[in-house]
């Protein structure tokens, strides 16, 4: 549910579900309030997200050190024991690990590395009793608009030689989806089975398949930190996007080799990801006017295209520039939005008119989370608007002239002053 925490009097008060709509406009017209209205939020204690968020650009990494370097019987959970990742064999969802230094040879999920080191790579052991295994990590786009990714790869560390085993390998996948995904899809328990795709959802990546290094001689453990027994490998996601909301598994699939498996480990992986740019006109510099014909813009690209140029009324205006503070000067018109990429940014005085066809195109996007965006100016139209993205945006102006619904559809919504969510319904 959205909160609402009128400061009014007794802060925190609330009111009943069915009176929110009424009650809230009641007040914010007849008062001058501040009121905070926040996006659904479930307490940790109660849900733990199912992926890792993407917030802005940036790089994930997981080097596994977290995990035990001692003991046998060390509780496991999927998104638990490592946030956002899961463990699979064909037989069960392990709920135990062991810390090994490659003498083990039966089937397991281990913890890798020297003896008490806190240097830890995750890897396993295969039999036919347990069959193949599978890991995954699952990362959201989190944020309001497009995510573009980038250079992908781990390290393959091999801890443990099979008897005559053959080369052993691990093949890399990944899985897009809407919704969180919560099973990698280990293969068959039978040796030997040929690797493939467990279902069309998950695509191949080939270069960042990797296979053990040592194939001939006796079973028994190797170091995996040397560079004898380990594969580095990376490639480029760039052509993968992820939509706002949608979700990335990338999966190892480690199938049930014929004869005696190598105990092979995954370590050092990291991701990298970019917002994608928005199309349109981005506000160059700080401080400026912005009116009808000022010519504080830049086409296309922030940092690029064509600096010195009038606003397009059709296109989504950006702010990306941190403590950014744009003066309106008269009546500016907004037909696809504002987006706001940095935090710190004002606009002030003047009136802003959302000439969108309804409240989606009205978008008003504070993109990333702890990013606060606020709107001094009178802001009118007859669509409402939808204030999106995991920011916060405070609204101060009198916006008496907004009709239409205002929805909150993601982060953060204040609103301090009377009529500053317009006139209609607060959805």
């Amino acid at each position: 549910m959205k909160r609402f925490d009128p400061q009014v009097g007794q802060t925190g008060q609330g009111m009943s579900a069915g009176k929110t709509h009424r009650s809230l406009k009641t007040l914010l017209r007849n008062a001058a309030v501040l009121s905070l209205f926040t996006a659904p939020i479930v307490a940790p204690s109660i849900l733990r997200a199912q992926a890792i968020d993407i917030n802005s650009s940036g790089t994930y990494t997981q080097n596994f050190n977290t995990l035990a370097n001692t003991g046998t019987g060390v509780a496991w959970a999927n998104n638990s024991t490592l946030s956002g990742w899961y463990v699979q064999s064909t037989s069960a969802t392990p709920s135990t690990y062991q810390a090994d230094t490659g003498a083990v040879s039966s089937a397991s999920l281990i913890s890798y590395g020297s003896a008490s080191s806190t240097d830890r790579a995750l890897g396993n052991i295969t039999t036919n009793a347990v069959g193949a295994w599978a890991y995954g990590v699952q990362l959201k786009n989190n944020t309001a608009g497009s995510v573009n990714l980038g250079n992908i790869g781990y390290t393959l560390e091999q801890w443990r030689s099979g008897q005559g085993a053959g080369s052993n390998s691990i093949s890399f996948w990944y899985q897009i989806s809407n919704s969180a995904i919560t099973s990698v899809n280990p293969l068959a328990a039978s040796a030997g089975v040929t690797d493939s795709a467990p279902s069309a959802a998950w695509i191949s990546v080939s270069a960042l398949n990797a296979g053990s290094k040592i194939n001939t001689g006796v079973a028994g453990s190797l170091d995996g930190n040397l560079d004898a027994n380990k594969t580095a490998v990376s490639t480029s996601l760039s052509s993968v996007t992820l939509t706002a909301g949608q979700y990335i598994m990338f999966r190892w699939s480690d199938i049930n080799h014929a004869n005696n498996d190598s105990g092979l480990a995954i370590d050092d992986f990291t991701v990298s990801y970019s917002l994608a740019t928005i199309t349109g006109n981005y506000w160059n510099g700080l401080s400026g006017v912005w009116s009808s014909s000022s010519t504080n813009w830049a086409t296309a690209t922030a940092g690029g295209g064509t600096t010195g140029v009038t606003q397009a009324a059709s296109d989504s205006l950006v702010f990306d520039t941190a403590s950014a503070a744009p003066t309106v000067s008269g009546t500016v018109t907004v037909a696809a939005g504002l987006t706001f990429g940095a935090n710190g940014i004002s606009i002030s005085s003047g009136t802003i008119n959302l000439s969108g066809a309804s409240a989606a195109t009205n978008a008003i996007t504070v993109t990333n989370l702890g990013d606060t965006a606020t709107i001094s100016s009178a802001i009118t139209g007859t669509n409402g608007l939808t204030k999106s993205g995991n920011g916060k945006l405070v609204l101060s102006g009198d916006n008496s002239g907004l009709s239409g619904v205002v929805t909150l559809s993601a982060g953060t919504l204040r609103a301090s002053s009377a009529n500053a969510l317009g006139v209609d319904t607060l959805s």
